[in-house]
């Protein structure tokens, strides 16, 4: 396993997370709008939606590198998925969604991710997915496919071919 980038790009503020000062971590941002659909009855957007939005950044990220989201060979199903919750978005709010890698496994991936609305924090958290093949039976992620991932998060890296 290897610690690609922890908790401390968000919005440049930097935590102690073990990795060194200038450890060159760049997070993949998006902006998305809050759709009605996205909203519950009282016009908020729904937890739910918002990790959806946030899965929707995370294809984004894996298209971007040339990974396949899923293929007759291969799937990423979500194993395990923590988020707080700082404040609510309503209906047409603009967010900005940042994603970075945490822990990188053999199978595995650590996506951690931040939601903002105008500088304000909305949510923030981490997920866990893992790489299957045919079966649902784990399946080791390729050297050159992590190297991939793993690049695009540092200043003039790419590692894709």
């Amino acid at each position: 396993m290897s610690r690609i980038c922890g908790w401390t790009w968000f919005r440049g503020r930097r935590q102690d997370d073990g990795m060194p000062e200038d450890f060159p971590c760049i997070p993949f941002v998006r902006t998305r709008q809050v759709a009605f659909h996205d909203t519950d009855a009282s016009g908020v957007a729904h937890f739910s939606r918002l990790l959806c939005l946030v899965e929707e950044v995370e294809h984004e990220y894996l298209r971007s590198r040339g990974v396949e989201v899923l293929s007759p060979d291969c799937g990423w199903p979500r194993v395990h998925v923590e988020a707080d919750y700082s404040s609510s978005a309503g209906l047409g709010d603009w967010l900005s969604i940042e994603l970075s890698l945490g822990t990188v496994g053999t199978s595995s991936l650590e996506w951690k991710f931040a939601v903002f609305h105008s500088e304000r924090p909305v949510m923030r958290g981490r997920y866990v997915v893992v790489r299957v093949g045919k079966g649902g039976k784990p399946q080791a992620i390729p050297e050159s496919e992590r190297e991939c991932l793993i690049s695009g998060f540092s200043k003039g890296g790419d590692a894709c071919k």
